[in-house]
């Protein structure tokens, strides 16, 4: 079946890429190598009444998007998709049973600090008075195509604001919350909240904290009612409204490219599907050189310079016979995320510095989200899901993940069962455990279990994801190719960065925005 646009992987990344092509009025075929959509935006149940989110689980970088802030695909009108909102985006807890709530409302956000340090709840509020005040600059960027680097980088050196913001892009997140703030409770709280798979000691890291303090602000955290998989499906059923149509158990081997122009796809099964304007792909930059011929060496070996994030995660999906509640508080126990913690900063820091060298965590640091709490349809009448993830090595030294993952999730849960006031660890009905090495397993996007795609520090985001020559989604030596993924701007979580895609691709092509694109 050829098509005006071949899309390869059905993604929640190019998904939607794939829904404004078709919105548009062009014939798209969306090949998928699983059974399901989604990618990373998948769920999965069982007979019992449990519906639990498979690799990622909360609306929160996605929450700003247009396909989601303006139903711009009419996900929510139309087909169905519908988010259970909170407004207390993170928590944590620390060893003490003393705990931080940041809150969508910043007076209590800042109520919450005043208890541990007046002045930091002062400088809490300047910090994200100047978070608040650059969101529209990185709301911007974040939901349309990178402009180049070096006119990016010059173009904030020409004003103060953009001096201060080109400041932060290349400091790491706690060299801001040290310089700003003086209790450690308060660091640690504030350097764990961007979950980018970095150190938050990682130089470049800097601006993600002020975009995740923008983002809680502005913006409530969703859990999807039905489980992740229902946005995904929500984003096929928009694509098949336009007359596309989803082709499953199909896997792509090899981008075919003529003339220096990609045409269409060779799949394993020796099928040959052309594409009469366009190619969408989701294919790592380690991967460009095996799967799109006639690119050249040079770029090859640039993309193998692309570095994976530090670390990834080690999932645990549990089903329970009742709600957990905190010893810390009621307060907590509606939480979109609850993060327990030793309250010197100095222990996460280390952990997440030895996960590059293969160590594990000497102390655990599980961040838990209770998604039945916001969704009821998740769980029979009573019971709860858990979902939960501690940082760790892509591969542990001297182990393989099947070697120790059973005794390291009872660590996990036995820590985080520790903190329940009314549920030990005897009482969990059912557990699954997901580790970077099954992540990996999943989809060719995730190398090593990398769940964020790429690092993202100054050196890989915007017009440097993921390497300048491929930062506009095209892929030279093979025009018409266009490139889709969480290696791409804007990155990795539920950000449907699909749309940043399409609007390159409308650009270059001539087709017309207005009735597909709001913004």
């Amino acid at each position: 079946m050829d098509a005006d646009v071949i899309v390869v992987g059905g993604g929640s990344n190019t998904l939607s890429a794939a829904a404004y092509l078709g919105k548009a009025g062009l014939g798209v075929c969306v090949l998928e190598k699983n059974d399901r959509l989604g990618g990373c935006v998948v769920s999965h149940d069982n007979p019992e009444g449990y519906i639990q989110d498979t690799i990622a689980t909360a609306i929160v970088t996605g929450a700003a998007n247009p396909i989601i802030a303006d139903d711009e695909l009419d996900l929510f009108s139309r087909h169905g998709l519908e988010i259970a909102w909170s407004d207390k985006p993170y928590a944590t807890i620390f060893e003490d049973g003393s705990g931080l709530i940041t809150y969508r409302d910043l007076d209590a956000s800042c109520e919450s600090i005043a208890r541990f340090s007046t002045r930091d709840a002062e400088a809490y509020r300047a910090l994200v008075g100047e978070a608040l005040a650059i969101w529209p600059i990185l709301r911007q960027a974040l939901f349309e195509p990178p402009v180049p680097y070096g006119s990016f980088i010059a173009g904030l050196d020409s004003t103060e604001q953009g001096r201060h913001l080109l400041s932060l892009y290349h400091s790491s997140i706690y060299d801001i919350v040290r310089q700003r703030f003086e209790n450690d409770a308060v660091r640690t709280h504030l350097a764990r909240c961007p979950e980018t798979a970095q150190s938050a000691d990682t130089n470049g890291t800097g601006l993600v904290l002020y975009l995740f303090l923008a983002l809680a602000h502005s913006y409530p955290t969703g859990a999807v009612v039905g489980g992740l998989q229902k946005l995904s499906d929500a984003l096929g059923a928009c694509l098949e409204q336009h007359g596309g149509s989803i082709r499953y158990g199909v896997t792509v081997d090899k981008i075919l490219v003529e003339g220096g122009r990609a045409v269409g796809v060779l799949t394993s099964d020796g099928e040959t599907i052309r594409a009469r304007r366009a190619v969408v792909a989701s294919i790592h930059p380690w991967d460009l050189g095996s799967m799109v011929p006639g690119v050249s060496e040079a770029l090859v070996q640039r993309c193998a310079s692309v570095r994976l994030s530090q670390y990834g995660s080690f999932n645990i999906h549990c089903t329970l016979p009742t709600t957990p509640s905190y010893h810390a508080g009621t307060a907590f126990d509606d939480a979109m995320n609850v993060c327990l913690l030793d309250r010197d900063p100095k222990t996460f820091l280390r952990n997440h510095s030895g996960y590059r060298y293969g160590d594990m965590p000497t102390e655990l640091d599980p961040i838990i989200y209770i998604q039945s709490n916001f969704d009821p349809t998740r769980a029979p009448e009573g019971h709860a899901t858990l979902y939960a993830y501690n940082f760790v090595p892509f591969e542990p030294a001297g182990a393989t993940w099947d070697d120790i993952k059973s005794e390291f999730a009872d660590r996990v849960l036995a820590k985080i069962f520790a903190h329940m006031s009314n549920l030990d660890i005897d009482q969990i009905l059912s557990r699954t455990v997901v580790t970077p090495a099954d992540h990996a397993a999943w989809s060719p996007s995730l190398k090593n279990g990398d769940t964020v795609g790429i690092a993202m520090d100054a050196g890989q985001m915007f017009g440097m994801r993921p390497i300048p020559e491929l930062a506009n989604y095209r892929v030279p030596g093979a025009e018409g190719l266009y490139l889709c993924g969480p290696f791409m701007h804007p990155g990795g979580t539920i950000i449907l960065g699909g749309r940043a895609t399409a609007l390159q691709m409308f650009a270059d092509m001539g087709l017309e925005r207005e009735g597909v694109f709001i913004g």
